[in-house]
């Protein structure tokens, strides 16, 4: 139990220094990069998107010639990139 509360604080800490609003960034990341799902161009829905770390991380990965549509019925709480709109649905 001590070690995964440790890793959660490592986590947690992690996402705030990457100005990430959530820490299961990292599990995301993780899939993405040993399967390859989002490249460069992207055009990516994202459902349930609040409070936005994804989000953030899949703007990125897309670029700005890729496009993000992130739909949820809460406001992410971070700032939109300029590649993402959101529909509160």
């Amino acid at each position: 139990m001590q070690k995964h509360l440790s890793q959660a604080d490592f986590y947690t800490q992690k996402a705030r220094q990457e100005n990430y609003p959530a820490r299961s960034i990292y599990k995301l990341k993780e899939i993405n990069e040993k399967f390859g799902l989002i490249k460069t161009g992207d055009r990516v829905l994202d459902l349930g998107c609040s409070p936005g770390s994804w989000l953030l991380y899949i703007s990125r990965q897309a670029g700005g010639a890729g496009r993000v549509v992130a739909i949820d019925v809460e406001e992410p709480k971070i700032a939109l990139p300029d590649n993402a709109i959101f529909i509160k649905k």
